[in-house]
């Protein structure tokens, strides 16, 4: 039986034999980091519940940060902000400060974390995602990989959980080299996240020898969509008793919202389902991430380094799942896709210590390299976090206010957002699909074959043809043809054709990003390795391959009325978010063209109460922001309100001079 994971998939209280690696010279003391960052993982839809491993190993022994936010709610602006700990403003497009536009990395200037730690004498490792766009600086003529010592990762990462394009960089090397991980470690399962945990722990092993310390970087896939739950954790998710929660603002008509909320249909019973499931997958797939934490805590006892390691947890923003009747997704500024949990353990921090002041994701730089004994940068706008986590008096009052921002609005719509889904009958009638009877496979899983330089032959697949076309696949030491699989491939990508399918590949998917949808398969289920999902004889799946684009009673389907839609070009905002002694509000303004001289909508919640209780159960209405109260706020109060946001806008540090952020 294929092995799934080699390092620990469950940690007891009792630790692995300690087996140290001692340097042969003299170790440097300063602190190892390793840092797991998950994709679109949420806080208010109790996305934590699900992680017990994480919680007792990590939050338990270390601190929570209860209100820790994000400087942007999408993936690329989001992690441009914690690779560089400047806000969202301060990293424009061509250093413009204002207009629409996709953030840039700048994780490549002398100022940012990982060229700094790599510069001080730390060994640096990239494992997962780390970028949106990382293949065109890891995968191409033009590879910049300085600030790296070793990277083993997708070229493109983005929501793919089998994905055979990997690149590796070893031994601080001038050059990386493309390849594929079954190949590779055919021992390991080629789903991502024990991709990265066993590729980060076996990096462990030998980094501990060396005598400088490390930073071990893991970025997960899940739980993006489209979301894929591990083969062996299939059946634990089938069998969760689990919706998305029907939380006060889930399927409400926002009228005083965003128009982009304030026109959505109501999700009516042939879209629940598909949100139902989602949840399910998301919850799914954290299993697997559990297990990943888990496991690098592990070698780190086993190593001997935990007791001088900082272990942190996070996400890049949080999600949302129905609220105000918008079905998926992030990119609003509401609490559900702002907020994200963030537990740190290690050398100084008490267990089980709760941070409620404002934290942010653009505190992580500033406060790795406090902890390394490195001065921050002066363009660094966040702040440390050191004298929180250590419950040290600080050199200035914490912040109170933090600004939050968005400028990359576009017509997306739902049904085009990469889920997956099972058909179901006996085979014989659908797109392509002339034989396999998908109820006896598991549902929801993408497993593809390689983009092999000659596809086989289009149209209805003939399996000897596919075979003979595809051999150069066994020849080069993957698998055996077994059969056809039809790749759809978007964008730059390879053009979309047959391609080989091997012999462990699931049967019996659709993509649902072009209409019809576009199958993927073997043509023969029996050759398939039963142990790589579960045994089969599974019986889910409803025959619908894809969420529907709009309601069922929908007469209209180009009307915007008609559309399940989250997100559109007007979806341009920036948020205050206050919390002191006295207040406790969000503020919102929005402008299409993201230069804020013309609001064109505004809005306000107060929040007072959300933050008093230290369980944060969520009850209190005011988390949920469905009352705009922005239009019965004096003339005053709502001038002062923009003139703060404004200003906080305009915050940014220099080369010569200290940020002026709060």
């Amino acid at each position: 039986m294929q092995s799934l994971f080699f390092c620990l998939l469950a940690v007891s209280a009792t630790y692995a034999l300690r087996v140290s690696a001692e340097p042969t010279q003299p170790r440097d003391p300063r602190p190892n980091f390793v840092y797991v960052l998950l994709d679109d993982m949420d806080v208010l839809l109790g996305s934590e519940d699900h992680i017990p491993q994480t919680r007792a190993l990590v939050q338990a022994q270390g601190a929570w940060a209860k209100n820790f936010f994000v400087s942007s709610p999408k993936c690329t602006p989001s992690r441009s902000a914690w690779l560089s700990g400047r806000y969202y403003h301060n990293l424009r497009p061509n250093g413009a400060k204002s207009g629409r536009g996709l953030n840039t990395s700048n994780f490549f200037s002398d100022e940012a974390l990982f060229p700094t730690l790599k510069r001080s004498g730390y060994q640096t490792a990239i494992f997962g995602k780390i970028h949106n766009d990382q293949s065109k600086w890891l995968c191409n003529a033009h590879n910049n990989t300085s600030p790296f010592t070793h990277i083993e990762t997708e070229c493109s990462p983005c929501g793919g959980y089998y994905n055979s394009d990997w690149v590796k960089k070893e031994n601080d090397s001038d050059t990386t080299h493309l390849f594929n991980p079954m190949v590779d470690h055919p021992e390991w399962s080629p789903y991502s996240e024990p991709q990265y945990g066993n590729r980060s722990i076996a990096w462990i092993r030998e980094a501990v020898k060396n005598p400088n310390p490390f930073f071990c970087y893991v970025g997960t896939t899940g739980p993006h969509l489209g979301v894929v739950p591990a083969p062996w954790h299939r059946l634990q998710t089938e069998n969760l008793n689990v919706s998305a929660p029907r939380t006060p603002n889930f399927n409400m008509h926002a009228q005083d919202h965003h128009p982009l909320l304030a026109n959505a249909p109501a999700l009516d019973i042939g879209a629940l389902p598909f949100i139902d499931r989602h949840m399910r997958d998301r919850l799914g797939t954290l299993m697997s991430i559990d297990d990943v934490v888990a496991g690098l805590v592990n070698v780190l006892q086993e190593t001997g380094v935990l007791d001088n390691t900082y272990v942190l947890f996070s996400s890049d923003h949080g999600y949302h799942l129905g609220q105000f009747r918008i079905p998926d997704e992030k990119m609003l500024p509401y609490e559900s896709d702002i907020r994200v949990p963030f537990y740190m353990r290690g050398p100084g921090i008490m267990p089980n210590t709760i941070i409620l002041n404002m934290t942010a994701n653009v505190d992580i730089t500033p406060t790795l390299l406090d902890l390394a004994g490195i001065a921050i940068p002066h363009l660094v706008d966040g702040h440390s976090l050191v004298p929180l986590l250590k419950g040290q008096p600080s050199s200035r009052p914490w912040r109170t206010s933090f600004i939050s921002e968005f400028a990359e609005g576009g017509v997306q719509q739902w049904g085009t957002n990469g889920m997956w889904k099972l058909t179901t009958g006996s085979g014989g009638g659908g797109s392509g699909d002339p034989s396999i009877n998908p109820a006896t496979v598991m549902p929801g899983i993408d497993i593809y074959g390689d983009n092999d330089a000659t596809p086989c032959p289009p149209g209805t697949p003939n399996a000897t043809a596919c075979q003979t076309k595809c051999a150069s696949a066994a020849k080069s030491g993957l698998w055996p043809c077994e059969g056809w699989t039809h790749h759809f491939n978007g964008g730059s990508g390879p053009k979309s054709g047959w391609r080989c399918c091997m012999k462990t590949h699931i049967t019996g998917l659709h993509h649902v990003a072009q209409n019809p949808p576009l199958v993927s398969g073997c043509l023969d289920p029996v050759t398939v390795n039963k142990s790589i999902h579960g045994g089969g004889n599974s019986t889910y799946g409803d025959g619908q391959v894809k969420p529907p684009f709009g309601p069922a009673n929908c007469t209209s389907p180009k009307n915007r009325i008609c559309q399940y839609q989250y997100d559109d070009p007007t979806n341009q905002w920036r948020m205050l978010r206050v919390i002191n002694e006295t207040h406790n509000f969000a503020f919102m303004e929005w402008d299409p063209d993201y230069v804020f001289s013309n609001v064109a909508h505004s809005e306000y919640y107060d929040m007072t109460g959300t933050v008093s209780d230290p369980t944060y159960n969520f009850e209190h209405l005011g988390w949920w922001q469905m009352e705009n109260q922005f239009a019965s706020l004096p003339a005053s109060t709502q001038k002062s309100l923009h003139s703060e946001l404004q200003a906080y806008y305009e915050c940014q540090g220099t080369v010569g001079s200290s940020s002026n952020c709060p």
